[in-house]
């Protein structure tokens, strides 16, 4: 019996890690996927890009996307005791069963927190560009200290600019017509990045604009 009651566990933490991988590489896919289309400018056109674009739109999405995978494991713990013992067999190992979910369910509300933070940068830079009369030249400075060689490449800035270029107002053309002008310097940014080049945090360029952080 206890040979059996392990067995079952292995096969249930063989079986939970499997659905987990999926998972994260599913996500992997639909973020790179994502990502490609609104640099280029694009809606999101497939089917994981745009779940990574609802992933992203709200904190509370990723939550929800955490609760449904916690769903998932459940309900696939208690097929495997029906289909290979019984459902009694789930009673030793609930309180293990209860922390794997506990802990699994962390990374959720992390990853909320920092499309929260994501977010947050977002609305700051929309806002700055909308309250200038000059959304042109305003979105011109905020992307030229972004390049600035005395500034840490930070990619949630250049995230949130990306989707505001997506918007159909004056603030997501000003950002759209900006960043294909700056199509060269993102290219040598992204150059930067590859090599891992490190340069101090903040820029000295005193110029209205120069820091958004």
């Amino acid at each position: 019996m206890q040979t059996a009651l392990v067995s079952f566990w292995y096969v249930i933490l063989i079986a939970g890690f499997a659905v987990q991988s999926v998972w994260m590489v599913l996500t992997r896919i639909g973020r790179e996927q994502y990502i490609r289309s609104i640099t280029s400018f694009q809606k999101p056109s497939s089917p994981s890009g745009r779940y990574y674009g609802w992933h992203l739109s709200r904190p509370r999405n990723a939550a929800i996307e955490g609760a449904l995978l916690d769903v998932v494991l459940v309900l696939l713990v208690f097929y495997l005791a029906l289909a290979l013992a019984d459902i009694y067999a789930i009673i030793p190992i609930l309180p293990i069963l209860f922390l794997v979910l506990l802990l699994s369910s962390i990374v959720p509300f992390q990853t909320a927190s920092r499309i929260g933070g994501l977010a947050a940068i977002e609305r700051k830079l929309y806002d700055n560009v909308s309250a200038s009369a000059d959304k042109v030249g305003q979105t011109r400075v905020i992307i030229e200290n972004l390049l600035s060689p005395a500034q840490i490449p930070d990619g949630r800035y250049w995230f949130a600019l990306f989707r505001i270029a997506l918007r159909e107002d004056p603030v997501g053309w000003s950002v759209r017509d900006v960043l294909m002008e700056k199509a060269r310097d993102l290219d040598l940014l992204a150059e930067r990045v590859r090599r891992g080049e490190r340069v101090p945090l903040k820029s000295t360029d005193t110029r209205p604009g120069a820091e958004i952080e």
